[in-house]
């Protein structure tokens, strides 16, 4: 779509190989939020306000956290946690303990998607995290 010259809105949000309703609804009604945004069409009787009190968190960039050994894989956090910079986000391990390496948090931000696959090969996609 991009090469045709059409803008594309990609949500991400949940855990790999997971559908979670409340995920579901979240990415639809953000969609109609950005929608409404940018004058698409208007979805005032669709946009819910938030009740809770906070502030919606507004995420200008993110990167993917990848492994840099296969192994056993073990997080720490959960997605949509948000997370400060030093935290550990978890480990990769051999099948026997006889390595294990952890990785920790480069700078604050917010867990958007997270791997729950115990085995990772090298590479493989862990976490994307989301920073204001």
């Amino acid at each position: 779509m991009v090469k045709l010259g059409k803008k594309v809105l990609l949500f991400e949000g949940g855990k790999s190989l997971n559908l979670d309703k409340i995920v579901t609804q979240v990415g639809i009604q953000g969609a109609i939020n950005v929608m409404h945004e940018l004058g698409l069409r208007d979805f005032s009787t669709k946009i819910t306000k938030q009740t809770n009190g906070e502030q919606p968190v507004i995420i200008t960039n993110s990167k993917w956290i990848r492994a840099k050994h296969s192994g056993m894989y073990r997080s720490s956090v959960s997605a949509g946690q948000k997370v400060e910079k030093g935290v550990k986000l978890g480990s990769i391990s051999d099948p026997f303990g006889d390595f294990e390496s952890s990785f920790k948090n480069s700078q604050e931000g917010y867990i958007l998607n997270s791997n729950h696959s115990p085995v990772v090969n090298q590479g493989d996609a862990l976490f994307h995290i989301g920073f204001e």
